[in-house]
């Protein structure tokens, strides 16, 4: 049976078997996408304490994966997960199945 509260916002209907809000439903995909942002600002941080224009963190950081992206895997207050969280639980999965 659906139940609107008012609290968890106007679009919010919870029934046992589901859970999740309009907006809800992107903050998991908003938080990954900030884990690589706030990597690259750290590096950028980090930089600054360097002498010269050398930038071995932002490069260091660059290196890895596609330019730089690290992988944030997260997960909503309703369970629901990121595609990064998809890719982590598909790589183990390969490596317990070889």
């Amino acid at each position: 049976m659906p139940v609107k509260n008012g609290s968890l916002g106007p679009n919010t209907v919870v029934n046992s078997n589901q859970k999740q809000t309009k907006n809800n439903n992107q903050a998991h995909s908003w938080r990954q996408a900030e884990v690589t942002k706030g990597y690259a600002r750290k590096a950028r941080e980090c930089d600054a304490a360097v002498l010269g224009d050398d930038t071995p963190f932002t490069d260091k950081l660059a290196s890895y994966g596609e330019e730089g992206r690290v992988l944030g895997p997260t997960v909503g207050c309703w369970c629901e997960a990121s595609s990064d969280f998809d890719l982590l639980v598909e790589l183990i999965a390969h490596v317990l199945a070889a």
